[in-house]
């Protein structure tokens, strides 16, 4: 068993999901008047926070991929090599999967439209 990525289990999807989308909240509160400076505060932190957030998870998981590669081929050519190089050269950018992702995210919305019918059914 394994204890899994920070920042791409259920909490932390909705922390990141929830923080992304306060500026557009918070925007409609604006129109209505019923912001202020330190709620936009509060909102620029958190939405910055969540893209850090973002932008590590997606670092450390293209690091997963390139070092055990450049380690393989820097044992193959005695040293960092050329072909270490080449094999680190060829892991994408973007390295997000996708599909545990997509699970975590698939559970998230079990979980938040249960949470909505239990909310209207105990009305």
């Amino acid at each position: 068993m394994s204890a899994g990525l920070p920042g791409i289990g259920i909490g932390g999807l909705f922390f990141i999901l929830s923080a992304l989308c306060m500026p557009f909240v918070e925007l409609a509160r604006t129109i209505r008047g019923g912001s202020s400076r330190s709620r936009w505060r509060i909102v620029g932190r958190q939405s910055a926070m969540a893209w850090a957030i973002v932008f590590a998870v997606e670092r450390m998981l293209w690091l997963t991929k390139v070092v055990p590669s450049v380690v393989e081929g820097a044992g193959q050519a005695g040293g960092m090599g050329r072909a270490a190089v080449a094999a680190a050269a060829q892991v994408p950018a973007h390295a997000l999967p996708v599909m545990p992702i997509l699970v975590t995210f698939a559970c998230l919305a079990v979980v938040v439209v249960g949470a909505f019918a239990l909310r209207l059914i105990d009305r």
